[in-house]
């Protein structure tokens, strides 16, 4: 589990996993042979590490990809766990809601703002895969996810997101169903994106050569 936290907060993939555990495993049955400046730490007495692994003991090694999610999804829960208890805190928070496409799936990524010991506070929720990329239909997303978190939707005083119709439009937009629910709702348009689309279009101008 420790291979898998270093990952997450290194930001690094996955399948470095079973290179990873099996770089730690080597280390410590061969510690005696290891050069080393300084005494490597280690959790449990050395003769654990050392005693000959059966076959019984190999199978539950933790070299598999199941157990490299499992790990993964352990740490997250405890993760999410203090961040929604943040939120629940919190007297206000804001939420960003955002697309995302990959190879094979649609998702939209929460995001959001709220106030821990003073400071405001930028955490990523949860990515959501879509089954339809209407409006309606991420608002069902988005609402499953605010019940089954017990987020009390009545704090939420912004919302950001891209200018797409979905999220903004009038009638229909993320935007609109939210102030529906808290009337009191503002809303914006990413200004990071606001900016990519202003200079986009002033590129499309200017004459380089």
């Amino acid at each position: 589990m420790r291979n898998i936290y270093y990952l997450a907060k290194c930001e690094q993939a996955l399948n470095q996993y079973l290179a990873l555990y099996q770089l730690g495993n080597l280390q410590l049955k061969n510690l005696n042979k290891l050069c080393y400046k300084t005494e490597p730490q280690v959790l449990k007495s050395n003769i654990l590490f050392l005693k000959e692994i059966t076959l019984k003991q190999a199978y539950s090694s933790y070299e598999n990809s199941v157990l490299e999610r499992s790990f993964l999804e352990s740490i997250a829960f405890v993760i999410e766990c203090e961040v929604i208890n943040e939120i629940l805190a919190s007297k206000n928070w804001s939420l960003m809601i955002d697309e995302s496409t990959s190879f094979i799936a649609k998702y939209f990524a929460i995001v959001s703002k709220h106030i821990s010991e003073n400071q405001p506070v930028l955490c990523y929720l949860k990515l959501v895969e879509l089954d339809n990329c209407s409006a309606e239909a991420i608002m069902n997303d988005l609402n499953c996810f605010i019940i089954a978190k017990s987020i009390d939707i009545n704090n939420l005083i912004h919302f950001g997101s891209d200018s797409a119709s979905t999220m903004l439009e009038n009638q229909t937009g993320i935007a609109t169903q939210l102030k529906k629910i808290n009337l009191y709702i503002t809303e914006n348009h990413c200004i990071a994106y606001h900016l990519y689309l202003a200079c986009k279009d002033t590129a499309k101008k200017i004459q380089y050569f």
